[in-house]
């Protein structure tokens, strides 16, 4: 990803930060799933 500002701002921190708890409970989901499948 190419970063164009040196600092980000706080609604763009706080964008990544929701994407990347929804990418981690996606991944947790996906392999219980496949544990319990």
């Amino acid at each position: 990803m190419r970063q164009d500002a040196p600092k980000p701002t706080p609604a763009a921190c706080r964008c990544s930060g929701l994407a990347r708890r929804v990418l981690t409970i996606a991944f947790a989901l996906l392999i219980l799933g496949l544990m319990t499948w």
